[in-house]
């Protein structure tokens, strides 16, 4: 199955197979989350989590195909913790929602692939992201 194998593509990329991989990305919490910092944060976090930990969170990517907490918020995740991410079955279901977006969205396969690294398709990334995990394909 060609989609089995991209995401198991973009899990050796994203987190060398490894569940329990998250990474805080500075960047887009600084132009993603910060900039939202004067409005409320749309969707579900836990009661006893203040919104400065769920906005961290939704900074951080997990699992295997490190999905963004903030990108799993707005595919409708509203398990309690985004940590939740980090179970294998949980994470490939979310990775996969997301693939499929972008595969609706783009066509282009490594389009696809480019938009689910970086949110949009960018020449940059091909490179250094998109090529890697084709080649992973033919391998």
């Amino acid at each position: 199955n060609l989609r089995a194998g991209i995401l198991r593509a973009i899990a050796i990329t994203e987190s060398s197979l490894n569940p329990w991989a998250c990474r805080f990305e500075p960047a887009f919490y600084r132009t993603y989350i910060v900039d939202k910092a004067k409005i409320a944060l749309p969707g579900l976090w836990p009661q006893n989590v203040s919104e400065q930990t769920e906005r961290i969170c939704r900074a951080t990517s997990y699992g295997l195909l490190q999905v963004m907490g903030e990108t799993a918020r707005e595919l409708g995740f509203v398990g309690m913790y985004l940590t939740q991410l980090c179970d294998p079955e949980t994470g490939i279901e979310w990775g996969a929602r997301l693939l499929a977006t972008k595969l609706k969205k783009y066509p282009d396969l490594a389009d696809s692939l480019s938009a689910y690294n970086a949110g949009i398709p960018i020449p940059g990334n091909r490179v250094t992201y998109v090529t890697p995990i084709l080649a992973r394909l033919t391998t």
